[in-house]
């Protein structure tokens, strides 16, 4: 009974995907570099072949570079959004923390375009305006970050 109850149980903002009409989302609190290659690796498994794009947003003290460089061969649209906790850290500070992966080779949201910095609101926006009506949006980082898009997507 156990086995079973544990199976079935389901964690908010741990690979949590929400359906909206044809769009797809996946939540997930993943804000650190073992954590992302965790989440590409589910990706990879349950969305092979779908549109992807990002919203990734952390906090001040985490690898950013570390969190997008696994994630960013499967987004064909990334999208920082700032984090407003009191250790946030703003979407510009994200991607020009990043910047370097993207001269360092060809990530594929940057396609030699720097990534959409701004807030939460915006960043969904741009990940939208960018995606077919089928795509799915992927929101990780921060427990802020995931709960407020988690409002965002029920309203």
């Amino acid at each position: 009974a156990v086995g079973a109850a544990g199976a079935n149980a389901a964690l908010p903002g741990r690979f949590e995907i929400i359906r909206r009409g044809e769009r797809i989302w996946v939540l997930d609190v993943a804000h650190n570099p073992a954590a992302a290659r965790f989440l590409a690796g589910r990706l990879r498994q349950r969305l092979q072949g779908r549109f992807v794009g990002g919203v990734i947003g952390c906090l001040a003290d985490k690898d950013i570079a570390g969190i997008v460089e696994p994630l960013a061969p499967l987004l064909r649209v990334l999208a920082f959004a700032d984090t407003e906790t009191a250790r946030g850290q703003s979407a510009r500070a994200m991607r020009a923390a990043v910047g370097a992966c993207a001269r360092a080779r060809e990530c594929a949201p940057f396609r030699g375009r720097a990534p959409f910095a701004g807030p939460l609101d915006a960043a969904l926006a741009h990940v939208a305006r960018r995606s077919p009506p089928n795509g799915v949006t992927l929101v990780c980082g921060s427990f802020d970050l995931v709960e407020r898009a988690r409002r965002v997507i029920a309203s």
